[in-house]
């Protein structure tokens, strides 16, 4: 780690990247020789379609049902089942017409729930048609995905980066309303923001690399939430890999590669480098800078009795030491702050602990404020809150899909859905927070959020129409 650190910046960020891909590349091979999993099992695809039922199991078709209830007529259906360390389940496989390739399988029980015991699923031999991470092709997809955004950060972080213009922008060509368009249109907004005379070609090339990175994230959002439904030591290995090689290359390629001027207003001239004449302070905006020589104006005469300033230029000196607020584990780290902690555990803190209990009697948390100075630990507070959210409610939520389907309750189904949509919110708070703290981009949140609310009011159309038409 010494050595690493030693290096040029440049040359670090290769190091601890290849590092990475090599921790990578040694995970796969591991578990690649260590596979419990096969494509044969009395509940595999390959096994002939099921037209009996099964001992003390239910029809073929009431499990079809269970697994499928909305079937398109643009796909094909096969059902398969077999005893199973001595019970009986059923496999239903949603294949498309044309190549027959599996769009989605599901496992049920001998009374049409569904089954998520990733052990049985390996055992019966129905793993390979579920699993998120289960062949070779998966783990080099996990490689190249990996080097893809390492590479990604790399080149973000090494060039100059130009911020929004002095003086701002026209409403329409401000930042919330490029990423509006960015993200609502994904192709045909992104070309449109290309072909946009008014925006400078180093701004169009900053969004697009900012594109590639927030849908860098979504990606490993859906791996996760995929993974979360079904964990093995495949999925959950190459997922933490993942979120380790982006956590990398968020804080490494921002610390190591940024140079001079990055995010310098697009009208001002980047700062000088270290150790040049008249360099601008490391923080806060970039001021221009005159260059010495000849026709440059003297400088002004230091005044005989100076009027104290009410702030020391932070430029001079050392700077100061801060520990960053993820580097507090939890709660008991915070210096003080005892009234407010007291208030979280007795009011979030309950409704988590006791989520059934909360939800019976109908006991809600409107909230809590969370205000003062910068630097007071209003971002760590959130980013606890969130995460101890995130840790509950996708749980709760894939709990309540499972008695939804057994039952069968279309209003525990709406619930459930609305759970996992809370945890996804939770993710996404979570996830805003640390990118505004890392990158500076505060509207990340709201983005994301219309995302989700769209992702909403889709599923929420679909209930009803399926509910007034059948």
């Amino acid at each position: 780690m010494r050595q690493l650190l030693g290096l040029p910046p440049r040359r670090r960020y290769l190091a601890g990247a290849g590092l990475l891909l090599a921790v990578y590349g040694a995970t796969a091979v591991t578990l690649a020789v260590t596979r419990d999993f096969g494509y044969r099992g009395p509940l595999s695809l390959r096994e002939p379609a099921r037209t009996e039922s099964l001992p003390g199991a239910i029809d073929p078709n009431k499990a079809l049902d269970a697994c499928f209830p909305d079937r398109s007529r643009d796909m094909r259906y096969k059902v398969v089942g077999g005893i199973v360390d001595g019970a009986p389940y059923y496999a239903c496989y949603q294949q498309y017409a044309d190549d027959g390739s599996v769009q989605a399988a599901i496992v049920v029980d001998a009374d049409g729930v569904k089954v998520s015991n990733v052990s049985l699923l390996k055992l019966g031999g129905a793993w390979p048609w579920i699993g998120a991470v289960k062949s070779g092709g998966d783990l080099a997809a996990g490689a190249v995905g990996m080097a893809a955004m390492l590479t990604l950060f790399g080149l973000y972080y090494g060039r100059a980066r130009p911020g929004p213009p002095v003086g701002g922008s026209p409403w329409w060509r401000s930042q919330p309303a490029l990423w509006l368009l960015l993200v609502g249109v994904p192709l045909l907004g992104w070309l449109a923001v290309l072909l946009m005379p008014d925006v400078s070609r180093a701004r169009k090339g900053r969004l697009t690399f900012q594109l590639a990175i927030v849908w860098s994230g979504l990606l490993l959002f859906i791996v996760f939430v995929l993974v979360a439904e079904h964990p093995d030591p495949w999925g959950v290995a190459v997922l933490g890999l993942e979120l380790a090689a982006f956590a990398y290359g968020l804080a490494a390629g921002r610390r190591w590669l940024r140079p001079a001027g990055f995010g310098t207003p697009e009208d001002l001239p980047a700062p000088a480098p270290a150790g040049a004449a008249g360099v601008a302070p490391s923080w806060g905006p970039p001021q221009p800078v005159a260059a010495p020589g000849w026709g440059a104006p003297p400088p002004s005469p230091a005044p005989a009795n100076p009027e104290p300033v009410a702030q020391r230029d932070r430029g001079a000196g050392p700077p100061p030491k801060v520990q960053r607020p993820g580097d507090l584990p939890s709660f008991a780290d915070v210096g003080g702050m005892e009234p407010l902690k007291r208030e979280l555990k007795d009011t979030l803190g309950l409704v988590l602990a006791f989520a059934g209990e909360a939800e019976s009697y109908r006991i809600t948390w409107n909230g809590l404020l969370l205000h003062g100075r910068p630097g007071v630990g209003k971002t760590f507070f959130g980013v606890i809150l969130a995460a101890l959210s995130l840790a509950v409610l996708p749980w709760l939520g894939r709990r309540k899909l499972l008695v939804a389907s057994a039952l069968p309750s279309g209003a525990l189904r709406g619930d459930g859905i609305l759970t996992i949509a809370a945890a996804a919110l939770a993710a996404i708070t979570l996830a805003a927070l640390l990118v505004n703290s890392t990158l500076g981009w505060w509207w990340a949140d709201p983005a994301a959020a219309l995302v989700i609310g769209a992702a909403l009011a889709t599923e929420g159309a679909r209930v009803a129409v399926r509910h007034r038409f059948g």
